[in-house]
């Protein structure tokens, strides 16, 4: 009988052994489970896997706050995404400790290799085995900045959504940043790419006349030097050009000008909707000089004619004027 007894208080002693064992097991799986699930680099590839997926909502829920932005949202991302898929995630914790820590990321984003470093803090304890784990969350290295600025007062759009004030946060990407045109100013369009920390957040607009209000221009300075050469004069009335006889007490008879090339215009910065023109142009004179004593010498002068006026819009026309 004591032998049994030995025996059985063995086989308890075996089973609470395995018991034990089986418990240590379970709680290190439990905690590796959340290492895996829950961890800093796990909260990084979820940020990163939305980000894929255009899941804006998805990935600004991995972060602990961001910024009020009309560019944090789905078809801001979705355009993103279609321009340059991310691929290859691969994340490290290079720090961790005192409920902080740092991932570094590595992905390729469309034909760019990025590495960000994203800084983590956790929001709760997780003390407890079978309570929730420690949530971290994003404080760092997830948003950028895109800062726009313009020539002129002008409406700025990216992704076709319109951005008051030219600054916004955005998530990681290239961004298209547009400005409408006018009459006198041609549409602009810059590519802004924010694909890896201090990338290209600044974007200038500048301000490009369009190819019409030069043409306009142009058309108009021939047009006023053409009306002048139909004087027979040396000196036309209203033009901006003149000649003068050789000899000053000579008279001179049979002029005829004539506009050689095309001239030469050079507009100013618009303002409101008016653009200053400036320019040259050659013009060429020939004439009988007839001298005091009865003689007639034919003679030829260039002469530089010079322009100025302005070229305005008008109702949506191209308006050009030359004094």
């Amino acid at each position: 009988m004591a032998g049994d007894d030995r025996s059985q208080h063995g086989r308890v002693l075996l089973a609470a052994a395995l018991g034990c064992l089986v418990l240590l097991g379970a709680v290190g799986g439990i905690r590796l489970l959340r290492a895996h699930t829950d961890g800093p680099a796990a909260t990084v590839e979820r940020y990163l896997g939305a980000l894929a997926d255009a899941h804006a909502t998805e990935a600004l829920g991995q972060l602990a706050s961001h910024p009020a932005s009309p560019l944090l949202t789905a078809e801001v991302l979705a355009a993103e995404v279609r321009r340059d898929p991310i691929r290859d995630v691969s994340t490290t914790v290079t720090r961790s400790g005192d409920g902080r820590a740092t991932v570094q990321a590595s992905y390729r984003q469309g034909d760019l290799a990025v590495t960000r470093d994203l800084t983590l803090h956790t929001t709760r304890a997780g003390g407890h085995l079978l309570g929730p784990g420690p949530r971290w969350v994003i404080d760092g290295g997830a948003l950028e900045t895109l800062t726009v600025t313009t020539e002129r007062p002008r409406a700025v759009a990216v992704e076709g959504v319109s951005l008051p004030g030219g600054t916004a946060a955005v998530l990681p990407g290239r961004l298209l940043v547009t400005s409408p045109g006018d009459p006198l100013v041609a549409d602009a369009s810059e590519l802004a790419d924010l694909r890896t920390p201090g990338g290209t957040g600044a974007i200038h607009l500048g301000t490009a006349l369009r190819p019409a209000v030069k043409a306009a221009a142009v058309r108009k300075a021939t047009a006023t030097l053409t009306r002048c050469t139909r004087s027979g004069l040396l000196d036309p009335p209203g033009c901006p050009f003149s000649a003068h006889p050789h000899t000053p007490t000579d008279i001179a008879s049979n002029v005829t000008w004539h506009l050689v090339g095309a001239p030469t215009v050079t507009l100013g910065e618009p303002s409101g909707s008016v653009v200053s023109l400036t320019g040259t142009a050659t013009m060429r004179v020939t004439y009988l000089e007839l001298g005091s004593g009865g003689s007639a010498t034919e003679r030829t002068q260039d002469v530089t004619a010079h322009l100025a006026g302005t070229v305005r819009a008008v109702s949506g026309r191209l308006v050009a004027t030359v004094d």
